[in-house]
C-alpha cells in the first residue's frame, strides 16, 4: 500500500522535469531561433516562395529597334483577307435562305486612302462565280464586305476597294525591287493560320526565280526569301529594312523549310494603277516565254535572253520567231532558240527589262526585236512584231 502524498510527490516531480525541459528549449530558442523554428515554420507554411528581384537590362540592340519600328509603323497598312461561300440553308415558304461561311483567307496591304486593297488572284478568286464575296479586316478589327475592282491572274494580283474612311486607311510605303541584293534583311507581316499581324524576319535568299501563277503563265523576277511564309501571308507584304514593301508574298514551296517566293513591287506597281484604271484588257504580249536568265549564263552565253518556247498563233510565230528545239518550214533544220538582245534598239538583259519597255504599248502597235539565230551560220536579224493584248480579267473562270 502506498503512502499517502507519495502519487502527489511523483506528479510534481514529473511537473518539474517538464518546467526544466520546456525552459530549455524556450531559452536555446531564443538564441538559436532561426535553426529550432525556422524550418519548422516553413514546412508549416506549405514553403510559400517570394517572387525574385527583376534585373535590369540596357536599350535594346539596334536591330531590335529597327524590327519593332518596322512592325509599328507598318502593320496599319496590312489587312486581313477572307472569302466567304455561299451556302444553301433552309426552305421557307416563297424563299429560300442561304448561308455563307467562310472558305479561304489571306492578307493583304492598303494601297491607297481611296480604299484599294491589293492581295493576291489566288486568294479571291473563287468568289469570281458570283457565289461569294470578299471581307477586308484592319488593324482596328472593324470589317469590311470588299468589291473586286479587276484582277491580273497572269501575275497573281488582285485589287479590291472598300468603303472605310480615309483617316482609318494608310497606303503602304512602297519601295523598288530593282535595287535588291541577296543577303539583306527582309520583313514579313501577315495572318499566317488566320493568327493576325504576325510579324518574321529573313533575307534575300534569292533573286530573278521564276514561279507559274494558276493561269499557266511564268512569273519571272521573282524573289527569294527564307523568312517565314504560311498558308494565309499571301497577299502580304514583303518589307526590306526601311519598312518600304518590296515585294507581294505568293507561294511557299510545300515540299521544303523557309523557301517562300513575292513577286516583286516593280511589277505589282505596274500591274494595280492598270488595274484601278479599268485597263486590264490593254495589256500586250509577245507570245513567247523566255528562258530564266540563270540559264543562258549557264550555257555561256553572256547577254541577251534565251526564248524557250513560241506560242502557236501568237505575234511571235507569226514573225516567224523560234523557241528551243524548232525548226523553220523554209529549211527543215532544228534551231536551238532564238536569243532577244534589243526592243526597238535598247538592249534586252533580263525580264524587267522586257515587262518595263512594253509597258505602256496598246494593242496593234509595233516594236522591232534584235534576234540572234543559232545553227552553224550564227546571224542576226530584225524582226518586227505587232503586239497583241493579253486577257487579265479572269472573271470567266
Amino acid at each position: 500500500m502506498n503512502e499517502p502524498g507519495a502519487s502527489w510527490h511523483h506528479h510534481a516531480d514529473r511537473t518539474l522535469r517538464f518546467g526544466l525541459i520546456a525552459l530549455t528549449l524556450l531559452v536555446l530558442g531564443y538564441f538559436n531561433r532561426e535553426t529550432l523554428f525556422g524550418g519548422a515554420a516553413s514546412w508549416f507554411s506549405g514553403g510559400v516562395s517570394q517572387p525574385r528581384a527583376v534585373e535590369l537590362r540596357g536599350p535594346m540592340a539596334e536591330n531590335e529597334r529597327m524590327a519593332v519600328r518596322i512592325f509599328e509603323d507598318v502593320s496599319p497598312s496590312v489587312v486581313y483577307v477572307t472569302t466567304l461561300a455561299r451556302q444553301k440553308g433552309y426552305q421557307q415558304a416563297y424563299r429560300r435562305e442561304y448561308t455563307y461561311v467562310a472558305e479561304g483567307t489571306g492578307s493583304g496591304l492598303v494601297w491607297d486612302k481611296e480604299g484599294h486593297i491589293v492581295t493576291n488572284f489566288h486568294v479571291i478568286y473563287k468568289t469570281l462565280n458570283g457565289n461569294g464575296f470578299c471581307e477586308v479586316e484592319l488593324l482596328d478589327g472593324k470589317r469590311y464586305h470588299a468589291s473586286i475592282v479587276g484582277v491580273d491572274q497572269d501575275d497573281d494580283i488582285a485589287v479590291l476597294k472598300i468603303d472605310a474612311p480615309a483617316s482609318v486607311l494608310k497606303p503602304i510605303p512602297l519601295g523598288e525591287s530593282s535595287d535588291l541584293k541577296v543577303g539583306q534583311s527582309v520583313y514579313v507581316i501577315g495572318n499566317p493560320l488566320g493568327l493576325g499581324h504576325t510579324f518574321t524576319s529573313g533575307i534575300v535568299s534569292a533573286l530573278g526565280r521564276t514561279i507559274t501563277s494558276m493561269s499557266g503563265h511564268l512569273i519571272h523576277g521573282i524573289i527569294q526569301t527564307d523568312a517565314a511564309i504560311n498558308p494565309g501571308n499571301s497577299g502580304g507584304p514583303l518589307l526590306d529594312s526601311a519598312g518600304r514593301m518590296i515585294g507581294l508574298n505568293t507561294k511557299i514551296q510545300g515540299d521544303a523549310q523557309n523557301i517562300g517566293f513575292a513577286v516583286p513591287s516593280d511589277i505589282v506597281n505596274r500591274a494595280v494603277p492598270q488595274i484601278i484604271n479599268k485597263a486590264e484588257g490593254d495589256r500586250v504580249d509577245l507570245g513567247m516565254v523566255l528562258d530564266p536568265v540563270e540559264y543562258a549564263r549557264q550555257r555561256g552565253i553572256d547577254d541577251g535572253i534565251v526564248i524557250k518556247r513560241v506560242f502557236a498563233n501568237s505575234p511571235a510565230q507569226r514573225s516567224g520567231i523560234l523557241g528551243l528545239n524548232e525548226r523553220t518550214s523554209e529549211d527543215g533544220q532544228w534551231h536551238c532558240g532564238d536569243i532577244l538582245h534589243e526592243i526597238d534598239g535598247k538592249d534586252v538583259d533580263c525580264h524587267d527589262d522586257v515587262e518595263r519597255m512594253l509597258h505602256g504599248r496598246r494593242p496593234g502597235e509595233s516594236v522591232t526585236l534584235t534576234i540572234e539565230r543559232g545553227g552553224k551560220d550564227r546571224q542576226i536579224i530584225k524582226v518586227k512584231i505587232e503586239l497583241a493584248k493579253t486577257a487579265r480579267d479572269g472573271r470567266d473562270l
